[in-house]
């Protein structure tokens, strides 16, 4: 082998643990920031949606909300064990109402 190869293998290795222990506490901080951690805290799960974009989501005649993703959001909800909670917003408006909440 060459000289100093085991010298760099070793420092590699000691990098990559290093970076490895970083990586480990950085994602330990990021999941208590979570907006699924914050979805489970609540207990209820948001989604808006603009209903009439049949067959995707849209009101039936007792203005209940259906359609395909409010079945997906139903599921999860009921996955995640909490509330589901439609929120139907004009398209225009969806990302200000997601920043506000």
């Amino acid at each position: 082998m060459k000289k100093g190869f085991w010298k760099k293998a070793v420092a590699f290795a000691a990098m990559l643990v290093w970076v490895a222990t970083y990586a480990y506490g950085a994602d330990i901080e990021l999941a208590k920031k979570s907006t699924l951690e914050s979805i489970m805290k609540k207990g209820e799960i948001r989604v808006g949606f603009e209903a009439g974009y049949m067959p995707f989501e849209m009101t039936d005649k007792k203005g209940k909300f259906v359609g395909f993703d409010i079945d997906v959001a139903k599921e999860m909800a009921k996955a995640m064990d909490v509330k589901f909670v439609p929120v139907n917003t004009a398209w225009d408006g969806i990302i200000p109402s997601l920043i506000t909440g």
